[in-house]
């Protein structure tokens, strides 16, 4: 189980508090001990959802260029079809 910490816990001079104590004793307020600890693990989530989201926009990035790729390759292929049989429409009417 885990000591509950108390400002100027280690303190061997016996002061009342830091501006007495001439041992050196630690006597930051446990609050902001539990403030860093939570600090800290905000931190940490921050950086996995930054770390998602980065991942995210890569992968949408690779779909959407595949998909854009993909469109593409199928016009170039419909045209190839398409502007021979429309240059020939075209030469059938100016014929007539």
């Amino acid at each position: 189980m885990k000591d509950k910490y108390t400002p100027g816990q280690d303190c061997c001079c016996h002061a009342y508090s830091e501006s007495e104590c001439g041992c050196d004793a630690d006597w930051t307020p446990s609050e902001v001990y539990e403030l860093r600890e939570k600090l800290a693990a905000e931190r940490a989530l921050a950086d996995r959802l930054h770390g998602a989201l980065d991942a995210l926009d890569y992968n949408l990035a690779f779909a959407g260029n595949t998909l854009i790729g993909g469109l593409r390759e199928r016009v170039t292929a419909m045209r190839a079809i398409a502007l021979p049989a429309i240059e020939a429409w075209k030469e059938a009417r100016s014929e007539v």
